[in-house]
């Protein structure tokens, strides 16, 4: 994992990027290992920038199915209409 943030990390300064991005996944629901493996590679982003003294701010993504955050208990829908 470390090898792998390095390498996206790296990728992204050589290119000049402002601001770094946690690698993460598609997950299918809240229950999905893709979610942990991304909560992960967020912690490893901001270890890699604080041993390598990094002044870039780093953002992360989480990209999860909009229909398992529907709650129609209270009716709050922001999945399809």
């Amino acid at each position: 994992m470390k090898k792998y943030i390095s390498d996206v990390l790296n990728w992204q300064l050589e290119w000049g990027t402002n601001f770094l991005v946690s690698p993460f996944h598609y997950s299918k629901n809240l229950g999905d290992k893709w979610l942990s493996v991304d909560l992960k590679l967020i912690e490893e982003c901001f270890d890699y920038k604080q041993k390598n003294n990094i002044k870039k701010d780093v953002f992360a993504g989480i990209c999860i199915d909009i229909e398992d955050l529907t709650d129609e208990e209270i009716g709050t829908n922001y999945g399809r209409r």
